[in-house]
């Protein structure tokens, strides 16, 4: 197990809401850009969405990594896992 980068999620403001977590794998472009790459993906980055945004919140070099990171933070919010266009209902 590598973890690229130590776990940032650190408490939200106040006046801003979690609705879910979601979890891609990503690569980065030619151009230093990251994208969404779930076919052939360099690394996974977990995500809050909050107020309608997402924000990044941890890198991991594995799968089940992020997943047990993505769990934690259903968890530790009460929230569910995003999915595409909806949101399970469950806890992830």
């Amino acid at each position: 197990m590598q973890k690229l980068f130590d776990e940032y999620d650190i408490e939200i403001n106040p006046e801003h809401t979690v609705t879910a977590i979601t979890m891609y794998g990503v690569t980065e472009d030619a151009w230093g850009y990251i994208e969404q790459d779930d076919n052939d993906p360099a690394f996974f980055s977990v995500y809050r969405i909050e107020n309608g945004l997402q924000v990044c919140v941890g890198d991991f070099s594995e799968r089940e990594d992020a997943q047990t990171f993505a769990q934690r933070l259903c968890d530790k919010y009460g929230v569910g896992m995003q999915y595409g266009a909806g949101v399970r209902e469950v806890k992830c």
